[in-house]
């Protein structure tokens, strides 16, 4: 799968130190496994959000949530209000399956937001009886599977858990002149570190997620995208 890069100064610099560090890597696979942890970052920590504006319809229970950022598409939706009013049970669930009615006894695993993008909710018909009221839906990003990229906040703020994430993923490579499973351990377990600061991050800007986090179990042939 080709990867397409999207223009940003943190991937830049990031793809260039991956260079430093890893001279007998080709761009093509440093780029591959920087994209593979951006991804897993975004969704471990849910730290690249949005807010997303929309005008209830009457009668209309499912809506679109398509971001307006070209380069992402939704993992997880974090908070639903309509006319300023949290729809309660939102706030940090993970989204139900489009044919379900939104609410807080369904909720998705998280492994599962790896691979599934989240494209529409479904409301309660109670929400949607009035033309003339306001659905605003704050969002969890990622990038799209096929580009690199991450904002430049995100990718400056974290530039060293994305380091050492994709330097582990590298160094795990099989008969390779970078070849180091213990340095890959322990490029591991800093990244793992670094999660946990943007996932605090994160709680502290939304209130405390409802689906309780912990880290990712590294089974034999794992591999997070």
């Amino acid at each position: 799968m080709a990867v397409v890069c999207s223009t940003s100064d943190s991937i830049d610099q990031l793809v260039e130190s991956l260079q430093v560090i890893f001279a007998g890597g080709d761009k093509p696979a440093i780029e591959l496994e920087l994209r593979h942890t951006i991804r897993e970052f975004c969704v471990r920590t849910h730290a690249w959000t949005t807010f997303l504006s929309l005008q209830i319809k009457e009668g209309v229970t499912v809506y679109g949530i398509t971001p307006d950022e070209n380069e992402a598409e939704v993992c997880l939706v974090i908070a639903v209000a309509v006319d300023g009013r949290p729809i309660a049970g939102w706030s940090g669930d993970y989204l139900p399956p489009p044919n379900r009615i939104a609410g807080p006894k369904y909720v998705t695993n998280e492994d599962k937001l790896v691979t599934d993008q989240i494209t529409e909710i479904t409301l309660d018909s109670n929400y949607v009886s009035d033309a003339n009221k306001s659905l605003v839906v704050t969002l969890a990003l990622r990038p799209k599977r096929t580009l690199l990229f991450i904002p430049n906040m995100l990718g400056f703020d974290f530039f060293d858990t994305l380091l050492s994430g994709t330097s582990a993923r590298m160094q795990s490579h099989v008969n390779r002149p970078y070849t180091d499973a213990e340095a890959a351990k322990t490029n591991r377990r800093e990244f793992l570190a670094g999660l946990v600061i943007a996932r605090e991050k994160t709680k502290a800007r939304f209130g405390k997620l409802t689906v309780p986090w912990a880290y990712p179990q590294m089974a034999p042939g794992r591999r997070y995208r």
